[in-house]
């Protein structure tokens, strides 16, 4: 029997704060951000900038995901697409204090989009959510409390009984998963029929950690025109590297960056 707890998915990796300055290929301008919550709480993350940009995401990492650590492999995703990001490490991680916990994250997804919001080169342009692994649950999170001018969840789970079920039947040794109760029914397929936004459901072909079929299963509870969402299975890929690919360049540019105006927002 394989037992899953809360313990097993969020694993506070602290760390250091990111800075101000440039990224190190000199294309993007960084400006620390800090959102005080409570005493003693305060979430720490970057706005990367550059010329041209004509709308912003905001990223949400996996578990293992630290921003200093990591931003390079954001910007990595989005190096040619004419947009702006902000990311944050979440509570307990890199650069922001609290305690670490799934409810945690969960609660503080909406609360940085309301603030990122409010950034005055983000405000007046579309704000697109990409979560990826855990940290599209916090998307699918803030995309059931507000209206979206975009969502990405990349290498998503449908709840976390079916994620942990998948590696049962993958084994010749585990018969049987069983998640704590903390985690019961956590997972983006409740959040699918909430939608009123474009979403585009991203996975590796190659994963196994959330297997394509979750992603399939997410498209088709997703309660939006099909017009308004795409399911994408980069074929070669797995789990990490899904959005590092050419095929999630040319759906994330058609379905957010051509709308109203056309070629005229792409690079």
């Amino acid at each position: 029997m394989l037992h899953v707890s809360e313990q097993n998915i969020v694993q506070a990796k602290p760390g250091a704060a990111i800075e101000s300055g440039a990224s190190a290929d000199g294309a993007w301008t960084i400006k620390a951000l800090s959102l005080p919550l409570e005493p003693g709480v305060a979430l720490r993350g970057a706005l990367f900038q550059r010329p041209g940009s004509v709308a912003t995401v905001l990223y949400f990492g996996g578990n293992g995901f630290v921003l200093s650590r990591h931003y390079q492999y954001v910007l990595r995703i989005y190096k040619d697409r004419p947009v702006d990001i902000v990311a944050f490490d979440h509570r307990g991680y890199g650069g922001s204090t609290g305690a670490a916990s799934l409810d945690a994250m969960m609660a503080d997804g909406p609360l940085l989009y309301d603030y990122v919001k409010t950034l005055p080169t983000v405000a007046p342009r579309p704000l697109i959510v990409h979560g990826h692994s855990l940290g599209s649950f916090v998307a699918g999170e803030v995309a059931k409390q507000r209206s979206l001018d975009g969502l990405v969840l990349e290498s998503s789970a449908t709840s976390a009984e079916q994620w942990a079920n998948g590696f049962a039947d993958a084994s010749i040794w585990i018969r049987k998963s069983v998640v704590d109760s903390s985690l019961a029914g956590r997972g983006n397929l409740s959040v699918m029929a909430t939608l009123d936004e474009p979403v585009l459901i991203v996975s590796g072909a190659n994963d196994t950690t959330t297997r394509p079929e979750m992603a399939k299963a997410l498209f088709e509870a997703a309660s939006v025109a099909d017009t308004r969402k795409v399911l994408l299975v980069v074929p070669g890929h797995g789990h990490m590297d899904a959005s590092l690919s050419a095929e999630y360049v040319e759906a994330f540019d058609r379905l957010y960056l051509t709308d109203a105006h056309g070629d005229s927002q792409r690079n």
